[in-house]
């Protein structure tokens, strides 16, 4: 089965997702911070942090505009797509954001 039929279900999807995001975030404004100018963490911050309610603000009109359009898999399938080009990015990028965090 694909969806959730009943309550269960959902709450459970819930829980996933939110576990999911309460761990995605602050572990990616620690790499944020971690590869910035050590002399400079609170740039980092704010520019990870603006960046990441940016992607918000465009992703849920997005996301709205696929389901109007297309229906719900085609809003999954472009939120697996932009994860997915993500690490493709990440991947590409692997050699520059892989290095040792400068000495503080």
């Amino acid at each position: 089965m694909l969806g959730a039929d009943d309550l269960t279900r959902i709450t459970a999807a819930s829980v996933v997702y939110g576990a999911g995001s309460a761990l995605a975030y602050p572990a990616l404004l620690a790499l944020a911070i971690d590869r910035a100018d050590p002399q400079r963490p609170g740039t980092a911050m704010a520019t990870f942090s603006m960046a990441y309610q940016v992607g918000t603000a465009f992703g849920a009109p997005l996301s709205g505009a696929l389901i109007e359009g297309f229906g719900f898999a085609a809003m999954f399938l472009g939120a697996i797509g932009s994860i997915v080009a993500g690490l493709g990015i990440l991947a590409a990028r692997w050699q520059s954001i892989n290095r040792s965090a400068a000495p503080v």
